[in-house]
């Protein structure tokens, strides 16, 4: 079988075109699984984050701090 160049550009670009949309395709579905796997692990349900609380850790800092000038 013998083709053009010109046909077989022709035929390249398709198959380009081809890899593109399922690429697309491919892309859309790992979203969708990531999401899948957020609902089912409850991840945007955990609490959120509250400010660091470090009440009683300054006396325990300072301490620290106090020993190590000792040495």
């Amino acid at each position: 079988m013998t083709t053009s160049s010109s046909a077989l550009r022709n035929m390249l670009f398709e198959a380009l075109d081809l890899l593109d949309s399922v690429q697309d395709q491919l892309v859309s579905r790992d979203r969708m699984r990531v999401e899948s796997l957020k609902e089912m692990s409850g991840w945007e349900q955990q609490p959120a984050d509250r400010g660091a609380d470090f009440r009683g850790e300054v006396p325990a800092l300072q301490s620290a701090i106090v020993q190590g000038e000792r040495i």
